[in-house]
């Protein structure tokens, strides 16, 4: 894993509203090609003392957003659509904790998708392995859901 300072594939998106604003920044990369997992994009954040619960470790809430913003992104990005995913279900299983400085970056894919729904699954993965892995379930709108 490659932090953005290190690495000019990762930009920072822009895009992602003001709740985002509040705990951003969050990268984004392309992938070359499409892996043999699946997977066209990855997302990253870089863990800060804001991000921290009273233990020092990052706030499962946070972790929860990012999951949910890394998902919703791939099924979006992998096929194309033009209108925002509104969350319907999101799992989660938290695995170990991420710490101040370190670098989380998304392993997503989208699953399958219908016509009015799309199924992704994701890990989060640290500089020590796995910190969360989740799936969510995305409603695909014709148009803006706000």
């Amino acid at each position: 894993m490659t932090p953005p300072q290190a690495d000019s594939e990762w930009i920072q998106v822009e895009d992602l509203g003001p709740y985002v604003e509040l705990f951003g920044p969050v990268y984004m990369r392309m992938l070359d090609a499409r892996t043999s997992a699946g997977e066209i994009i990855r997302f990253g954040f870089h863990v800060q003392p804001k991000h921290c619960n009273l233990s020092g470790g990052c706030s499962g809430g946070m972790l929860a957003s990012f999951l949910d913003i890394a998902l919703a992104r791939t099924g979006i990005l992998s096929r194309g659509y033009e209108h925002r995913t509104p969350t319907i279900s999101l799992q989660m299983d938290f695995l170990q904790p991420a710490r101040v400085d370190e670098w989380i970056e998304s392993r997503a894919k989208l699953i399958h998708s219908s016509q009015r729904m799309g199924f992704c699954d994701a890990t989060l993965v640290g500089p020590r392995g796995p910190v969360m892995r989740g799936s969510g379930i995305f409603r695909i709108t014709s148009g803006p859901y706000m």
